[in-house]
């Protein structure tokens, strides 16, 4: 055999090497495109889980906090035990309002939801957490010797959790996990993102300051701790029913912090 011939046989089987190889390749990519779309598909379905039963946990973990309260409440045996009992139902009355505007802005952020990931669960975590010791809280501001070290604590604690769940709207904003049927691209805009950072602020600021007070006048404290939640039903009832009146869909939680923040630019111009 020639030198010639010698050459183009190992010229060929390099191409026909080289060929394998693309092949092998071409495979391999394939198959690793494959396992991601396939991972993928685990992880959305593995969120989406997650989420539902972060759902279930929570509400049980709700109607177990809005009620252990009044199962602690003894029934009064004398006449002179009626003030102490009207006290305690008025802070389980307390506990339980807070609790269910809580439960009301949770459920009002997870309904326009498809799935959570992981930061997300995590806040909710620490949130259902707050939850918890929220019970504990209340009987600590009846039972607790300092009035005011009793409110001020109770208040911190609802600063946290507030603090929590505004993260956890900030989180969904971010992450795009708002169900795209109900996205508004509004929502990300940078100026949504800036109005939310500044009522944040200003919540922030103005819990701060009703704590420092309640400490010094726990009455006042309390007053506030009991008006807020109820200041906030009332002003979701008003905005619910003229969106049915007008025939519109109910306001998301986005949309009525937009809203309000626009009413009161409005007013400072006109001003």
């Amino acid at each position: 055999m020639s030198e010639k011939e010698n050459r183009e046989n190992r010229q060929n089987r390099r191409a026909e090497m080289e060929k394998e190889r693309e092949n092998l390749n071409r495979e391999l990519i394939e198959k690793i495109q494959g396992a991601h779309e396939a991972h993928n598909h685990i992880q959305d379905n593995q969120e989406q889980f997650i989420h539902e039963h972060m759902n279930a946990l929570a509400d049980g973990i709700f109607a177990i906090a809005m009620t252990i309260i009044v199962l602690e409440i003894a029934a009064p045996r004398q006449w002179s035990a009626v003030p102490e009992v009207t006290v305690q139902i008025g802070f389980f009355a307390l506990s339980f309002v807070v609790l269910a505007n809580f439960y009301f802005e949770r459920s009002r952020l997870m309904s326009i939801i498809t799935h959570a990931n992981i930061p997300l669960i995590t806040l909710d975590f620490f949130f259902l957490l707050g939850i918890c010791l929220l019970p504990l809280f209340t009987k600590f501001m009846f039972e607790y010797e300092s009035y005011n070290i009793s409110v001020v604590a109770y208040g911190t604690l609802i600063f946290i959790v507030s603090l929590i769940s505004t993260l956890m709207q900030w989180l969904v904003l971010k992450y795009r996990l708002i169900d795209s049927e109900m996205m508004n691209d509004a929502y990300t805009s940078d100026t949504a993102f800036r109005i939310i950072r500044r009522e944040f602020g200003r919540r922030t600021v103005w819990d701060i300051v009703t704590i420092i007070i309640a400490y010094f006048s726990p009455y006042f404290g309390l007053g506030f701790f009991v008006m807020l939640p109820i200041a906030q039903f009332a002003r979701r009832y008003r905005v619910g029913i003229y969106h049915e009146k007008q025939g519109l869909k109910s306001p998301t939680i986005y949309d009525e912090i937009l809203n309000h923040w626009l009413r009161q630019s409005s007013r400072r111009r006109r001003g």
